[in-house]
């Protein structure tokens, strides 16, 4: 089964195609969607910029939730455990633009879930997730915290006792950043 609300976008011999790919090969993996990438993009260019019909097959072909910076595809599991969200107290949704799909006249265009302000007859749901303003502001937070544990690990830390004071000293900065935060 087809584990996407776009698969009403197909048609009846798309959807048997589809169907039968996944029968037999299974959904794609992060891997093969990167490589995916890699081949319809420059090397170098930003994974942000990827347009609609990516969109669309990323989502109609994996049955997870996709999550993508500008050099990076994840899924949920890899980006919580890689930054340590559960520390930060938060899911990835909350740092990613959520996309959408909307079709005008058989014409698909891409939307952020965030902005949303058109007709939801027209509009569906995706798996996919790109990272945007807030997902770089979280990195500023992300890289300045990393450098303070490196800090206090390598240079201020000469005991395990003291390298525990200093991540515990952090570990406050970071709960007092988001009870000040929370109280905005």
């Amino acid at each position: 089964m087809i584990c996407s609300e776009l698969v009403v976008l197909l048609s009846e011999d798309d959807k048997k195609i589809l169907t039968e790919k996944i029968s037999n090969n299974g959904y794609d993996t992060i891997d093969e969607l990167i490589k995916h990438l890699q081949i319809s993009l420059n090397q170098d260019m930003d994974f942000t910029l990827i347009d609609v019909d990516t969109i669309c097959s990323f989502d109609l072909c994996t049955n997870y939730k996709i999550f993508i910076t500008e050099n990076e595809i994840m899924t949920r599991e890899e980006i919580i455990e890689k930054y340590n969200l559960t520390k930060f107290k938060l899911e990835p949704e909350l740092l990613f633009n959520h996309q959408k799909i909307e079709v005008i006249d058989n014409d698909y265009f891409i939307f952020d879930k965030e902005s949303e302000t058109r007709d939801s007859n027209s509009l569906y749901n995706t798996k996919i997730y790109i990272g945007k303003e807030r997902w770089k502001d979280f990195m500023i937070t992300f890289r300045f915290m990393r450098s303070l544990l490196f800090i206090s690990e390598n240079r201020l830390a000469i005991t395990d006792t003291e390298k525990n004071k200093n991540n515990e000293y952090i570990d406050k900065v970071i709960d007092q950043v988001l009870l000040n935060n929370g109280s905005k």
